[in-house]
């Protein structure tokens, strides 16, 4: 962000003075359709309105459509994985021309991480591209004239010079009239051919170009040699351009110097520190990049110190920068994940070369912070506190012995009832039977009522059988016997018994055969409780479908209604133990809701599977899966 940045201002205009004197735009837009929802800087010089940048379809047309694909798959990977992307390519003016674009991509974040936005800064360097293909293509003579005012000599093969040009001739002690026909050894004054400005001179007639410092007359020059090459390609000399970089290596040991003060002093400081000015960073110390989750210095030269900010501390920031304050502050600091920390800054305002600058520290306070915010409450209610604590440790102590005193106590309960209900219950039922096979002439009203005994004690024997089940379950003791089973003869057997119903037609349907190794007594009890709930909650009638399925080395059997169904909310606890998902609605079949926890419990000791979908009013599909025989490598203990 640049320090001419106004709070309060718009996107739009906030961004603006990062880009004065450039030849840019910035942009945002929507992480997944890319579609651009605000835009500043140069918008003008592609021919767009800002209208038009915005619109539905402006990358399609404004990309070039060799490039399109690759830019725009790019710009999606920054928008999925945060990393930013940069990178050159042409873009299509409005008046059909072509322009070239360096564009980099960066994705914002939510403070919870999430990527809430794309932002792309889009410079146009066609003049510089231009540039660099005109360099390219020119013949050695123009390479010459590009040079000036540096000093430019050419010799021939016995690298005699033969010609020279350029102001800088005179700090050589020489000029263009004196150079033809001088040897450079001449030149140089030696008579040592392995001298190191002729080794590299012999270098460059053997087709190999060089760059190098050198010294002479107590100065310091930069020297670029190549070879030189008449129409026919082949090499007549050597193509000599020589420039006095004295001052420049001066300035840039200088410069190098305070930039190793600098590195040093900062390298020794436990806080982050940086040297930034119109907003950009120029250096970094480790203990900033770490601070912010960079890791290496250098990747944090060039970025903003509002990328390292909150949006709640901007307005500050940017203050601070404009006003060139050096009273200390505190801000929301913004890490690279997206995290926040709060941080003081301390600046000094700098002269950095020839240019103003701002030597900023930076420290985590969050750890002051919180025990500042946290000390006079702590104070005060350090005894209330305590004291709930204890207590509250005590209560939890004594709820943790309650609870396992309570499991205890009810799986306890569950199996003396049950084996109390069992015996008497199995005792009336036999006696009712008996009378019903003895008295063939029985009144009606006699026999229905000993038919209804039958009737009730069936349904308590399967009640008290449940809760054995699930108690054994919840033991681990429940037998599962290991036997070959035909799944889908068992099947068919189960829907056999349920025909005889009138309101319902129970259809089979799939393969004839699922080779299984199991409990086909368990099994049964499977499919019959999902059948006898299909029944139970279709109170209107209807089919029931039954499929038998064989594929991937399993058996899937799923059975169909067209019934009441489950509602939304109730179907995550569906195959809780004594849930029972119709309690207190007009579909309320009674039931102690365990039939299901124990299907899913027996097909879990079978290595299989149970799920289902449903929707309210429409009926409900239940499908098992078990492996096949072949699959099998034992059954769960």
């Amino acid at each position: 962000m640049s320090e001419a940045a106004r709070p309060g201002a718009s996107w739009a205009e906030e961004v603006s003075d990062l880009l004065a004197g450039l030849d840019a735009v910035v942009w945002a837009a929507e992480p997944r359709t890319l579609r651009v929802s605000s835009v500043a800087g140069h918008v003008a010089e592609l021919g767009y309105t800002p209208e038009a940048w915005r619109g539905e379809n402006f990358w399609n047309d404004a990309l070039h459509p060799d490039e399109r694909a690759h830019v725009l798959s790019s710009w999606r990977n920054a928008a999925r994985d945060g990393v930013e992307r940069s990178g050159v390519h042409r873009m299509r003016t409005a008046d059909g021309g072509e322009r070239w674009v360096r564009t980099r991509v960066r994705a914002i974040r939510e403070d919870d991480g999430r990527i809430r936005r794309l932002v792309g800064l889009s410079v146009d360097i066609t003049q510089q591209r231009r540039g660099e293909d005109t360099l390219h293509d020119l013949d050695p003579s123009e390479l010459v004239l590009a040079q000036l005012p540096a000093a430019v000599y050419t010799t021939d093969r016995q690298l005699r010079l033969t010609a020279g040009a350029g102001a800088a001739l005179a700090s050589l002690g020489t000029s263009a009239q004196q150079l033809p026909g001088v040897t450079l050894a001449e030149f140089l004054h030696t008579d040592d051919p392995e001298n190191p400005e002729i080794v590299r001179h012999r270098r460059a007639l053997a087709g190999e170009s060089l760059s190098f410092d050198t010294a002479w007359l107590g100065r310091r020059l930069q020297v670029h040699l190549q070879p030189l090459r008449d129409a026919t390609g082949e090499i007549i000399g050597v193509l000599g351009v020589t420039q006095d970089v004295t001052d420049l290596r001066r300035v840039e040991a200088a410069h190098a110097e305070s930039n190793e003060r600098f590195r040093q002093l900062a390298e020794a400081s436990f806080e982050g520190i940086v040297l930034h000015a119109q907003g950009r960073i120029l250096l970094s110390n480790r203990a900033f990049a770490t601070m912010f989750g960079y890791g290496d210095p250098s990747i944090v030269v060039g970025k903003s110190i509002l990328d390292f900010t909150h949006r709640d501390s901007r307005e500050e920031v940017v203050r601070h920068v404009q006003v060139r304050s050096e009273e200390p502050y505190e801000i929301k600091a913004l890490r690279q994940d997206g995290s926040w920390f709060h941080a003081e800054l301390r600046s000094k305002n700098a002269r950095y070369g020839d240019r103003m600058v701002r030597v900023t520290a930076i420290r985590d306070i969050t750890a002051r912070k919180l025990a500042d915010q946290e000390r006079e409450r702590l104070l005060k209610e350090a005894n209330e506190a305590r004291a709930r604590i204890e207590q509250l440790a005590e209560d939890a102590t004594r709820r943790a012995s309650d609870l396992a005193e309570f499991d205890r106590l009810k799986d306890q309960f569950i199996r003396v009832a049950a084996h109390e209900l069992k015996t008497p219950v199995t005792v009336m039922k036999g006696h009712a039977q008996r009378l019903l096979r003895a008295r063939a002439e029985l009144p009606s009203p006699r026999r229905g009522a000993l038919e209804a005994i039958v009737r009730g004690s069936d349904r308590i024997d399967r009640v008290t059988q449940e809760l054995v089940d699930v108690s054994q379950l919840s033991l681990g003791t429940l037998a599962i016997a290991a036997e070959p089973v035909d799944l889908a003869a068992l099947v068919r057997t189960v829907v056999g018994h349920v025909r005889s119903d009138p309101r319902h037609r129970v259809r089979v349907t799939g393969d004839r055969q699922a080779k299984v190794r199991g409990d086909a007594y368990r099994l049964q009890y499977v499919v019959g409780n999902l059948l006898d709930n299909a029944i139970r909650y279709s109170p209107d009638g209807g089919d029931i479908d039954v499929k038998i399925a064989v594929h991937g080395g399993a058996a899937t059997i799923s059975v169909t209604d067209h019934g009441v169904g489950i509602p939304k909310d109730r179907q995550a606890r569906i195959f809780e133990r004594f849930y029972r998902a119709h309690t207190d609605t007009p579909h309320d079949a009674g039931g102690i809701g365990v039939a299901l926890a124990i299907c899913r419990d027996i097909l879990a000791r079978h290595g299989g599977s149970i799920d289902f979908e449903s929707t309210e009013g429409e009926g409900s599909t239940f499908s098992f899966r078990i492996p096949l025989e072949a699959a099998h490598a034992d059954l769960h203990p």
